[in-house]
């Protein structure tokens, strides 16, 4: 297997929401004396065995129920020298997400964090697919709060995702076009629903639903790059990006093969709140960091972990951060092939 160089932590299974989107759902309804969340202690002892990271991605549950949450963040600095965290809510808390950000880019100087919030639609769409009164209203405050802070840290970048299913699809570009005229965000990224939603009855767009909507929503993207102060090179790669993913969601949904092996427990792995680890959020657990020594390349390195990664090779879904691994590998393999360097393994 390659170096690991991205890590999704999913800190908690704690959640203050029940969305009717999440894939998450069976772990968040666990009970909760099922697996006890990794103390700090334990967290440091696994960055110490994963060594040097590009990118924490930290998932949940409500990942700012952790109230150790920018420790974590500190320990995967010190240990793992990452240069960005990606960290995903669901908005319900301003002031406590704008005070744990605050401290995270005090402690990490020079470290990228993206915050990522969620809306699913305007309000009474976005209510209803989270199935709590006034949760737009918060995350758009929590929005608002966050605001001042890119201010004084220009490492902070301000997102907002959104999970396209059947139901919201109708609203997803008057929500983009509601976002760029009234959120100081720096970009909007819409994706189809993937695994088995809390709501069995919510489905996926259709491959030509999504490729019908991302024509619609490309132009945004554009503008947000535009936005950003960027060189007029750098804003036509990451649009070009942006537009292959899009592609690659409709590839999926149609049903197609990726133009490459999924990176799932090679170049990107999933640790659990209880230690287990997955090659991917929607593969079985195979292995405990707690049952060795802390170690998770040890874990990655078992048999279960080997015979998985051949199996997910050929898998493809549409979540974004296995693909945009797989197309920041896949477009390095054909650089080094071009050049008749070696290529990594994959094992």
């Amino acid at each position: 297997m390659t170096r690991l160089k991205d890590l999704i932590f999913f800190v908690t299974r704690r959640c203050n929401l029940r969305c009717r989107t999440c894939f998450y759902a069976a772990e968040i309804d666990r009970p909760s004396s099922a697996g006890a969340e990794l103390s700090l202690a334990e967290i440091e002892g696994v960055a110490a065995s994963v060594g040097r990271l590009d990118s924490l991605l930290i998932s949940g549950g409500e990942p700012f129920l952790r109230d150790d949450l920018a420790d974590i963040c500190a320990a995967f600095r010190r240990l793992c020298r990452i240069r960005s965290i990606h960290l995903p809510t669901n908005g319900l808390e301003p002031e406590r997400i704008r005070s744990a950000c605050a401290v995270i880019l005090q402690r990490l100087p020079g470290v990228s964090l993206t915050l990522s919030l969620s809306l699913d639609g305007r309000e009474a769409v976005h209510d209803r697919l989270k199935g709590t009164r006034g949760s737009f209203d918060r995350t758009v405050e929590s929005v608002r709060t966050l605001s001042p802070l890119r201010r004084r840290f220009p490492g902070l970048n301000i997102y907002i995702i959104t999970v396209v299913s059947r139901e919201n699809l109708h609203d997803v570009q008057p929500l983009a076009d509601w976002i760029a005229g009234n959120l100081d965000v720096d970009g909007h990224g819409p994706s189809p629903l993937r695994g088995r939603p809390r709501d069995p009855g919510l489905f996926p767009p259709s491959s030509e639903e999504w490729a019908q909507l991302a024509q619609t929503l490309l132009p945004y993207h554009r503008r947000w790059l535009e936005r950003s102060g960027r060189s007029r090179l750098r804003i036509a790669a990451a649009f070009g990006r942006v537009r292959y993913l899009y592609g690659l969601y409709a590839r999926v949904l149609a049903g197609g093969a990726l133009p490459f092996p999924c990176p799932a427990g090679s170049e990107i792995a999933v640790l659990e709140p209880d230690g287990g680890v997955r090659l991917c959020e929607l593969t079985p657990v195979v292995g405990n960091v707690r049952d060795c020594g802390l170690d998770l390349t040890a874990v990655l390195a078992g048999e279960e972990a080997r015979q998985g990664r051949r199996a997910v090779r050929s898998c493809a879904c549409t979540h974004a951060c296995f693909l945009e691994r797989g197309i920041r590998s896949h477009a390095l393999s054909r650089a080094r092939s071009l050049l008749g360097r070696p290529q990594p393994s994959h094992g």
